[in-house]
């Protein structure tokens, strides 16, 4: 039933978020993938409540690609997660997914950092101060004070560190 298409999505993504916190990284992916195939039959762009869904699955699974050590794919779908939002009416809780999305997107590029000894192009760096930029943005117009934030904070001012010592 395509009427019920997001609360089975949701439902998908909610179980692989919980098995990423509970350590069973592997089967999280599979439940992230199940979740992604339904997105796809049902349009991922084709209703803002689609596009929030998608942003999220994106943001949760760069989670778990962070407890597995894979950055670039974290990175990558972090950027995709930021990019569903775009254009869409900043509620709380697409004010959220955004503070998240960029969030763990710091969080991946500031892995990077160690992965490669703090050497990054210089686009890298551009990428990482606009995230925390745009977050901080967010935050002074939303009003959002959750966890989220401090997790924006610490890894966005690891990258600062580094990036603009000065």
């Amino acid at each position: 039933n395509s009427g019920h298409a997001s609360r089975l999505i949701l439902a998908r993504i909610n179980r692989a978020t919980s098995c990423g916190d509970a350590g069973r990284f592997h089967e999280a992916l599979g439940d992230f993938s199940k979740a992604a195939a339904l997105l796809e039959i049902h349009g991922t762009r084709s209703t803002p409540e689609l596009r929030l869904l998608s942003s999220i699955l994106h943001a949760n699974r760069a989670r778990v690609f962070l407890h597995l050590g894979r950055s670039m794919d974290a990175r990558t779908d972090a950027e995709k997660a930021i990019g569903f939002l775009n254009g869409l009416d900043p509620c709380t809780s697409v004010a959220e997914a955004a503070i998240k999305a960029r969030g763990i997107l710091c969080r991946a590029l500031a892995l990077q950092l160690d992965e490669t000894g703090g050497q990054q192009e210089e686009d890298w760096i551009a990428s990482a101060t606009d995230a925390t930029e745009e977050a901080l943005s967010i935050v002074r117009t939303s009003g959002y004070r959750g966890a989220w934030l401090a997790d924006l904070v610490r890894y966005g001012a690891r990258i600062y560190r580094v990036c603009q010592p000065h």
